[in-house]
């Protein structure tokens, strides 16, 4: 872990914290962030930390909004360049890239023991997947329908068995291929998701 002498002044130290946290999370996993630690690493006091988030649970839940921030950056702009009746698979591919790219993050994400669901800068950033007609059946944009909900659920399952080693038998260790197999699995089972 990279720790600075100086001690910290001006700039934005919210935003520091968060990076410092992101930059633990990548490297170490969820175990290795503590408020302590980023403090060190940007150089303020622990008692800074404070200062811009109420506790260590509003401290993980800022990290888990810049993970939906950025799925939803990255889902937006892989959508956007392609025909609407393939976004659905693209999302979802982007979706499970995502998660093979960013395990710690991802998982971080979706852990409503260590994150505050109710925050509302969160529900914002991850209002995406609630209201994504990509992820949903492609005939009903934008519909919170059960098909939106088990589209979700299909992909996220994949993702986190995949992340979590728990399809290793068969799956390439490669990210790109192992993301490649897991839309094969999609593309044979899962109707929403042919082309």
């Amino acid at each position: 872990m990279t720790r600075t002498t100086k001690p910290y002044h001006h700039g934005d130290l919210r935003n520091d914290l968060l990076k410092a946290g992101m930059d633990l999370l990548k490297q170490h996993g969820q175990s290795a962030v503590t408020t302590r630690d980023c403090a060190k690493i940007v150089g303020c006091a622990p008692s800074a930390v404070f200062r811009h988030f109420a506790d260590r649970k509003a401290f993980i839940t800022g990290l888990a909004t810049e993970g939906f921030t950025l799925l939803g950056t990255r889902m937006t702009a892989a959508v956007e360049t392609v025909d609407k009746d393939v976004q659905h698979r693209v999302a979802a591919r982007t979706y499970i890239d995502f998660a093979m790219q960013e395990p710690h993050l991802f998982r971080l994400m979706f852990q409503g023991d260590l994150i505050d669901i109710e925050d509302p800068d969160l529900r914002a950033a991850s209002e995406f997947l609630r209201n994504d007609a990509a992820l949903a059946n492609p005939t009903a944009p934008n519909q919170k329908d059960d098909e939106a909900v088990l589209a979700w659920a299909i992909v996220h399952g994949l993702a986190s068995l995949a992340i979590d080693s728990q399809l290793c038998r068969g799956l390439p260790n490669d990210a790109k291929q192992r993301t490649d197999a897991l839309m094969r699995i999609l593309d044979r089972t899962a109707s929403p998701f042919k082309d």
